[in-house]
């Protein structure tokens, strides 16, 4: 088993667990809004690793530079902001929870 796990680059490790946690994340708030039937929200189990699989990479080739993580981070930002403004619009009860969970998923790495 050790020769095994020695094979398999630290990289791969990183990548695997930052997918893994992103679809955890995903599960539950994909769950959550089932539960809330009446309108439909950002995200589920194929967003959020997009999203912790951006952030990975963003991070992976900055070489420890934060601009591009900045920038990243922005315009992810952004485009979460338009979809809160939209559930503003259109939910009854409108919640920022899944917005802000898809910040922290791209910090996941």
């Amino acid at each position: 088993m050790k020769e095994l796990v020695a094979l398999v680059p630290p990289e791969a490790v990183k990548l695997l667990l930052t997918l893994f946690l992103s679809f955890l994340l995903g599960l539950e708030r994909e769950e959550h809004q089932q539960a809330k039937e009446g309108h439909a929200s950002f995200g589920g189990v194929r967003t959020f690793p997009l999203i912790g699989l951006l952030g990975y990479a963003l991070a992976l080739v900055s070489g420890g530079q934060i601009l591009p993580l900045a920038v990243g981070f922005a315009v992810l930002g952004a485009f979460l902001l338009v979809s809160y403004i939209h559930k503003i619009q259109t939910a009854q009860e409108p919640g920022a929870t899944t917005e802000v969970t898809g910040l922290v998923t791209f910090l996941v790495d």
